[in-house]
């Protein structure tokens, strides 16, 4: 009988993802060589059987790396920081948390024990914040303070309050933006922590991970919504691990879908207003509309004026920031954006082994290794590997940028060629790890590799190598930084790739935007 407890171990799963994709691009060669050797009927049984054990060793065969399937990690992050965020703002998360933890437990092995200090990000003994613990009790009222101490205290001890829940004071803060954040606040408030109503607020994201496929098959039909679930579930970047059992971290994703459906369907206002709604809530799927602004400033320099799709996507896109924009306002006032932008940048400075994108192979080298840079004797361990990397990437600035701007501007050429809206935005993934840097789980943004399978067939098996691909880095590359490098590489050259199969000639799509 098998055992799916061991199954779901990380090396088996890997090699299971990597078989699925392996099978399916059997069949698709299969296929390609005989087109009529498989019934309609054949075809959707066998990428429906895949889809289905995708999903399954993407929820670890229900044996989560997350206990109960409650990250604790992420949770406390986004239900501490988004319930208190009138009280905590961007900087005071960890502070706070280690004041409240010294009234609840060991001061003394508090005041010892690592802390972020979120001004700055660097890294102190927590007894620095327990000095200004009156500075810290002022923001609360006496009712708030004594919520706020209980909450830390049962994180405290869901989290087994040793080495682990001190790791978690080293993370980099409450990262939501404050619309996100107004939305935490509300649902946060009107929860209190147990592991029940955290499951239950776990299934949200569950559901909107769901109706992702579930537009993708309305828009796209099944091959593609049945390719984007393997492609999902057997890519390696943003695996389960990272988010899964968080609190609400895939609304962008279901909105960037969403997005992308309602433009096949030529729904433009909807379009607009999920996009922009994907950007308040996590600010990178901004440049998910680079593409479309080429397409806008194609039709002016064309026709001298815009179509109406593209005038009523443009409607969306502003209502939606008009509704938005003042409710993430409601929790600490507009100044919440200038604290949102500061915190961000900060944030963005200082590299993490997980981050992926062009920036990170320019500020990589065989030298800098973390296995070797780290320092046991100083209170952030890997100083030594983080001065590494931005110096090496202030000696490549100039190269880095000069790269940037040459694939945007074969991303702007291609586009202007493509004239057509859904499939810009899903090149769009281009500009994005261009210009930012996404930690690891954002990638599962890359699943619009398979919706771009719509207009190249060929696209299919290449989705599906790069899934494989990840896998195997992930076999090869135990320690992060050199793990998440090679991943970079990988998603760099594929999405490339991906930009240079539509630029060498306009596909006949059926359904492009009129000159």
């Amino acid at each position: 009988m098998v055992n799916l407890q061991e199954l779901a171990s990380e090396r088996s799963l890997a090699w299971i993802k990597v078989s699925i994709t392996v099978v399916a691009c059997w069949f698709l060669w299969r296929e390609w060589r005989s087109p009529h050797q498989f019934s309609e009927r054949a075809k959707k049984r066998f990428a429906g059987a895949l889809a289905v054990l995708s999903l399954a060793a993407f929820f670890q065969f229900s044996h989560y790396s997350s206990p109960g399937y409650f990250h604790r990690w992420d949770v406390f992050h986004y239900y501490v920081g988004s319930k208190y965020a009138p009280e905590l703002g961007y900087k005071k998360l960890y502070a706070c948390t280690a004041v409240a933890d010294a009234e609840t437990g060991d001061a003394e092995h508090v005041a010892q024990r690592r802390m972020r200090v979120l001004e700055d990000d660097s890294v102190s003994l927590a007894g620095a914040a327990l000095s200004t613990a009156a500075t810290c009790k002022q923001r609360f009222s006496a009712g708030r303070w004594a919520e706020f101490r209980s909450d830390i205290a049962w994180f405290r001890r869901v989290s087994g309050g040793g080495e682990w829940w001190e790791l978690m004071q080293l993370d980099h803060g409450f990262n939501a933006s404050p619309v996100w954040a107004a939305t935490g606040h509300a649902i946060s408030n009107r929860v209190t922590p147990s592991i029940a109503h955290f499951r239950w607020l776990a299934a949200i994201d569950v559901a909107l991970m769901g109706g992702c496929l579930l537009l993708l098959w309305w828009a796209f039909g099944w091959r593609i919504a049945a390719l984007a679930t393997v492609f999902w579930g057997s890519q390696a970047p943003a695996e389960l691990y990272w988010t899964g059992g968080a609190f609400l971290r895939q609304d962008w994703l279901f909105a960037c879908v969403l997005g992308v459906a309602l433009l096949r369907k030529r729904y433009f206002f909807g379009a607009g207003a999920a996009l922009a709604y994907a950007a308040l809530v996590r600010a990178f799927p901004v440049l998910l509309f680079s593409g479309l602004l080429v397409l806008m400033l194609r039709e002016l320099v064309i026709t001298r004026r815009l179509s109406i799709r593209y005038r009523r996507l443009i409607a969306g896109a502003v209502t939606c920031a008009a509704l938005l924009i003042p409710w993430g306002a409601s929790v600490r006032g507009f100044r919440a954006y200038d604290e949102f932008v500061d915190h961000i940048g900060m944030h963005a400075q200082t590299p993490i082994t997980n981050h992926m994108s062009l920036r990170t192979l320019f500020s990589a080298s065989p030298n800098i290794r973390l296995v070797e840079l780290q320092d046991a004797r100083q209170l952030d361990r890997i100083e030594p590997w983080i001065r590494a990397r931005r110096a090496r990437l202030d000696e490549y600035r100039v190269a880095y940028w000069l790269t940037a701007a040459a694939l945007l501007g074969g991303f702007a050429y291609t586009v202007w060629r493509l004239r057509t809206a859904w499939l810009a935005v899903c090149l769009g993934m281009l500009p994005i790890l261009s210009v930012t840097d996404p930690s690891c789980y954002y990638y599962s943004l890359w699943l619009l590799a398979a919706v771009a399978s719509r207009a190249r067939r060929s696209l299919e098996m290449a989705a599906l190598g790069l899934a494989a691909t990840s896998q195997i880095v992930a076999l090869r590359f135990r320690p992060p930084d050199e793990r998440y490098y090679a991943m970079a590489a990988a998603y760099v050259i594929f999405s490339v790739v991906l930009v240079g199969m539509f630029a060498r000639r306009t596909p006949c799509l059926g359904d492009r935007d009129p000159r």
